[in-house]
């Protein structure tokens, strides 16, 4: 019998007793699974993780070293290099000279971003080296990186535990607003699908993950420049909705079956957005 969806207020995830109210409202509703679309939530939830396997609620999140170093965009060039995709170079703001950004990065435009921001929030398009010089105000919180040009997509991915099986969907990006992506349609691209389950085999990143490609209209190249260990917010409100999102992307990766994916049709299902949890089941 469905249960519908239903809203519950909680508390502030920097509030001390954010982690209990969480874990007793698992425990009291039965949650199978917490599906995190929020950053500022994962380190805190992925404390929770061995308390919440105990009763029977899966948090669909890697481990909490690896959320660390994901969170701080100034690791990708070291964290993400791999042999099949690229990485964008970056440079911290550390006040250095306009000269030793242009030789790191090469010639503008750049983008600047927070090293720990989320939904492309002060994130914005450097253009000219009289904007450079405003965007050095910055400081260290924020980072350069190069600004490629080309396609952009959004890869969906979910992963088993045991990093034995996983499957990717492909979204195309077809309008975006600067830094931001306002619309995106499934697209088959069958060497995105790859380079995307190849990359979260080589992290080991159980869960669902959202990755952001860009394939590069000079070189072909395809580069990762943003991972999300989450699941991408156009995703879970696909999901409200009551679209077959799991289905859809099993789908895409030649009907692979995912044990993550039967088990996410089949039993509860909470979702954070803002300060509201989601319940369905």
């Amino acid at each position: 019998m469905q249960r519908g969806i239903e809203f519950h207020q909680i508390p502030k995830v920097n509030a001390p007793e954010y982690v209990h109210w969480t874990f007793n409202f698992c425990r009291a509703n039965r949650v199978a699974f917490i599906l995190v679309s929020g950053d500022h939530d994962l380190l805190h939830l992925a404390s929770l993780k061995p308390a919440l396997e105990e009763i029977g609620t899966r948090l669909t999140i890697g481990p909490q070293q690896l959320l660390m170093a994901l969170l701080d965009k100034a690791s990708y060039e070291h964290v993400l290099a791999g042999e099949t995709w690229s990485v964008p170079r970056a440079k911290v703001i550390d006040y250095s000279s306009l000269e030793s950004y242009q030789s790191h990065l090469g010639t503008l435009p750049y983008l600047v971003k927070p090293r720990n921001g989320i939904s492309s929030k002060d994130t914005e398009i450097v253009r000219s080296e009289h904007q450079l010089r405003t965007v050095l105000d910055k400081g260290p919180d924020f980072l350069l990186q190069q600004f490629i040009t080309g396609d952009a997509y959004t890869v969906d991915v979910l992963m088993s535990d045991d990093a034995s099986e996983v499957c990717a969907g492909v979204r195309r990006r077809d309008l975006v607003a600067g830094a931001h992506s306002v619309c995106t349609s499934a697209v088959s691209d069958e060497r995105l699908i790859m380079t995307a389950e190849k990359f979260a085999k080589t992290l080991k990143l159980p869960g669902i993950w959202s990755f952001q490609f860009i394939k590069c209209a000079t070189s072909g190249k395809i580069y990762i420049h943003d991972v999300n260990p989450r699941m991408a917010n156009g995703l879970m409100h696909s999901i409200l909705r009551g679209m077959p999102v799991f289905e859809w992307i099993a789908a895409q990766s030649d009907g692979k079956h995912v044990s993550l994916n039967g088990g996410l049709l089949k039993g509860g299902i909470t979702m954070k957005i803002c300060q509201e949890y989601v319940v369905a089941a």
